[in-house]
């Protein structure tokens, strides 16, 4: 005599958590993709608009390298990454134009070493850019190599 139990009834098919999962996973997934696609969008748009208006026309080596600068940051927009390439250039011009290493000194102790240089002041602006607590934006660095360029510009011609 095998007395077994009536079966139990269906189950309900929204109570099953397989469909809710993979809803969840779908939402999930979209949500990802339209944020990548947001974001995306948003520094396409940012690469293309000029902010501080065009850099000046110069050529010549320092031109193209601060030119370069600004290009590599803005395309990687990594801003804080230019501004240390800017302040090691700065630091390399004064080098050649007086002689002296200034790697051992701050920014501030070689500005107050070379008080008539604007790339010494140049240099603190820099420094403060690729050291401070605010993240450098693209304004900011290409500010810094306009100033860069504008004073190669009076000194050169």
């Amino acid at each position: 005599m095998n007395v077994l139990p009536a079966p139990l009834a269906e189950p309900l098919h929204i109570l099953e958590p397989w469909p809710w999962r993979s809803v969840l996973v779908v939402l999930v997934v979209g949500g990802l993709l339209l944020w990548t696609l947001r974001r995306w969008l948003k520094n396409r748009r940012n690469r293309t608009d000029s902010d501080a208006g065009p850099l000046p026309k110069v050529e010549s080596a320092f031109a193209r390298e601060v030119t370069a600068i600004r290009q590599r940051a803005v395309e990687s927009s990594f801003y804080r990454l230019g501004c240390h390439e800017l302040a090691d250039l700065l630091r390399g011009v004064l080098r050649r134009r007086h002689g002296e290493r200034f790697a051992y000194l701050t920014a501030r102790e070689t500005a107050t070493r070379l008080v008539g240089d604007g790339f010494a002041g140049l240099l603190v602006d820099a420094s403060a850019a690729r050291f401070g607590r605010s993240i450098p934006d693209k304004r900011l660095l290409t500010e810094l190599c306009s100033r860069a360029l504008e004073l190669h510009v009076e000194e050169t011609g």
